[in-house]
């Protein structure tokens, strides 16, 4: 009888703290989601206003968000795809350089330049994609630099 009981206490005290860890990712998610739907609503009213430096700016910190290993990669994964997606804006932007006057390859310059890895390699790859689509670019000279 007693053997049961501390069996129950155990698994009941697994529970909570199951329950606890839950709690705590959707806190963390809930903020990352929170940050980012800052970010997207600055992100594209920069857009609309065609200025590309505080586009890289709030692209930068969409994708500096991903840096978080507190998530787990579920919550993670989730982060990921809505920070993709936004990501995706900046591609159409960059991609109409007579909207912004800069040519791809400033773009593809100015993002080089970011400190922190993470964020720096969303940005190439995005803003990389879209100098190699461009017709006048050499795909092979922008996959040796990634």
């Amino acid at each position: 009888m007693a053997a049961t009981a501390t069996a129950g206490a155990a698994e009941e005290a697994l529970m909570l703290k199951a329950s606890e860890e839950a709690a705590e990712q959707a806190k963390l998610l809930g903020d990352a989601f929170g940050f980012v739907a800052e970010h997207r609503f600055y992100l594209r009213k920069a857009i609309e206003q065609e200025d590309l430096e505080t586009v890289l700016k709030h692209s930068l910190s969409l994708a500096n968000e991903l840096r978080s290993s507190k998530l787990t990669p579920q919550n993670y994964y989730k982060l990921y795809a809505v920070v993709f997606w936004e990501l995706q804006h900046l591609a159409a932007f960059v991609q109409d350089t007579e909207r912004h006057g800069w040519s791809l390859e400033e773009v593809y310059e100015i993002v080089q330049y970011e400190g922190n890895a993470l964020p720096r390699l969303y940005l190439l790859v995005t803003v990389g994609m879209v100098r190699m689509l461009a017709p006048d670019q050499s795909p092979d000279e922008i996959l040796e630099d990634l």
